[in-house]
């Protein structure tokens, strides 16, 4: 083989090498970004069934919720609950509409802290168990870690006698283990029932995350492919010259 063949065959090699490594740098572009959820929503925490509880709302106290211990670890996509407000119940009427505001607390000692994980206030003054409410925020959610989804009427006038406007619905018994009613005029002191629970669902993404080389790696990678292709076709045609 002559020197002239033989450098062919390098210019060869290196031109390979390098639309290989242009081809590896176009399928990491086409792939998600780091640390991408993928959309997977499923059920985590659930009590629901006949009903012998009522937790007025805005009646002797503000704010009314459930607390709940996370079987996944993960990301809240959302909740259900079963609120109705006494005008769709045919109870008393109210005569201003005021929307129901749904937030999710985090949990110490198991009553719930003024730090709010995420909100949302609906159109409406009631959410059956078929209304999935979900919160625009990211919700994060550890396996064996307590919550509490904590509801008020936005709006509304001071608690007290007759003042109420909604009614979450619930079971006495202690049937859900992972958690209880709780209530409270403000959010820095809380009390509950341990032995009463108001019907709920938690849903959950379990965070699975697709990872892919980082943008500064690529475009090296890209420039390292080009100049090394380059520098190789100089050395060769200045051989051959």
């Amino acid at each position: 083989m002559n020197f002239l063949n033989f450098s062919k065959r390098i210019l060869e090699v290196i031109l390979l090498s390098s639309t290989v490594s242009l081809l590896t740098v176009k399928v990491a572009l086409s792939q998600p970004e780091n640390n991408i959820l993928l959309d997977t929503t499923v059920l985590d925490q659930e009590f629901v069934g006949s009903t012998n509880l009522g937790a007025f709302i805005n009646e002797g106290f503000i704010f009314v919720g459930q607390t709940y211990t996370a079987g996944l670890t993960g990301t809240l996509t959302g909740v259900n609950i079963d609120v109705n407000s006494f005008n769709d119940l045919n109870g008393r009427k109210i005569t201003e509409y005021f929307p129901l505001r749904v937030a999710i607390h985090e949990v110490s000692a198991g009553l719930p802290t003024r730090n709010i994980l995420g909100e949302t206030i609906l159109n409406s003054s009631s959410a059956s168990l078929n209304n999935f409410i979900s919160f625009s925020q990211t919700i994060p959610q550890v396996i064996g870690k307590q919550y509490a989804i904590i509801v008020n009427y936005f709006g509304a006038p001071p608690s007290g006698a007759q003042q109420g406007i909604g009614i979450w619905s619930g079971r006495v018994g202690n049937e859900y283990l992972g958690g209880q009613l709780v209530f409270s005029n403000e959010l820095t002191q809380w009390d509950s029932y341990d032995d009463n629970d108001l019907n709920f669902r938690t849903f959950v993404n379990p965070g699975k995350t697709a990872s892919v080389p980082e943008s500064s790696s690529v475009l090296s990678l890209l420039m390292f492919g080009a100049l090394g292709g380059s520098l190789a076709l100089k050395k060769i045609r200045t051989s051959i010259n």
